[in-house]
């Protein structure tokens, strides 16, 4: 996408303060695959080999313990031959399951600290996520003992922070809502079982007039 490309260069070389988002020739889909023991490199090459275009992989590891675990999250570009992944049900000789990634929350862009974009694809005016000044976190000379101060809501907490108010309303007026369950939703009636047929092969077999043969036969 050429366009794309020059109106941001030109943009950006005009001191505009602006963000995009990632072009549609650009986007990719993440997978998660479950049940592998192998590293990194050797997923990456054997997706590879099987014809796929890997961005990126990476192996999950529990919140703590930093320990590696065998779910691994790779990122593809969103093209129909990379789609086949989802078909695999075997790679490197080991059983698999392939997965979509959980849907995440919006990003927080730690350039500006506004939403739903990344500082990657951002050009406007830092915001520091500590002590809400004009600059990057990464710059930022406030002392860490110092409390932090969100330049969204001004609150006693980092910028960054999903839990703050405003990120929390941005949330709610931007996430679809869902349709209610019917067991939670009162104003439909509920399906009924069909009623059983009163009337069957068996019952009309009992109920048929029983006869009795007088032919009879010759010597």
């Amino acid at each position: 996408m050429p366009d794309y490309h020059k109106v941001k260069t030109y943009l950006s070389e005009q001191k505009y303060h602006f963000n995009t988002r990632r072009p549609d020739s650009e986007k990719t889909f993440r997978v998660v695959i479950r049940g592998l023991v192998n590293d990194t490199d050797e997923l990456k090459d054997e997706l590879n080999n099987k014809g796929l275009t890997v961005t990126q992989v990476l192996q999950l590891r529990k919140t703590g313990t930093k320990t590696a675990i065998p779910l691994f999250l790779v990122e593809l570009p969103d093209s129909k031959p990379n789609k086949q992944i989802y078909s695999f049900s075997k790679i490197l000789s080991q059983r698999i399951s392939v997965e979509p990634e959980h849907r995440r929350r919006p990003p927080i862009c730690t350039r500006c600290l506004d939403y739903s974009h990344t500082n990657k694809y951002c050009e406007r005016k830092p915001r520091c996520g500590a002590c809400s000044g004009a600059h990057q976190m990464l710059n930022c000379k406030q002392p860490s003992t110092d409390p932090p101060k969100c330049a969204n809501c001004g609150g006693p907490h980092k910028g960054i922070w999903k839990g703050c108010p405003n990120y929390q309303r941005f949330l709610t007026r931007n996430t679809p809502p869902t349709e209610p369950h019917l067991p939670n939703n009162p104003s439909q009636p509920r399906p009924q079982p069909a009623p059983l047929p009163q009337r069957n092969a068996w019952t009309d077999r009992n109920s048929a007039p029983q006869t009795t043969r007088t032919d009879k036969h010759p010597p």
